[in-house]
């Protein structure tokens, strides 16, 4: 969607996501992350990324 910007970074075998929704809607977000639990670097909150998406509520969100 053109209001969400998904950026990544990859360090070797390292990669850092970053979801950032512009208008602050729901969203399902493709992510080219596994299927799994991961940490919100910046809330420390738990994100799960399920069949290769994200759920966003609208807040950034960085995993890795």
């Amino acid at each position: 969607a053109e209001d969400i910007m998904v950026g990544m970074h990859i360090d070797g075998d390292k990669k850092l996501v970053g979801i950032f929704n512009l208008k602050g809607k729901k969203a399902e977000v493709p992510v080219e992350l596994k299927d799994g639990s991961y940490i919100n670097l910046l809330t420390g909150e738990n994100v799960t990324v399920t069949n290769g998406k994200v759920c966003s509520d609208g807040q950034p969100i960085i995993i890795g």
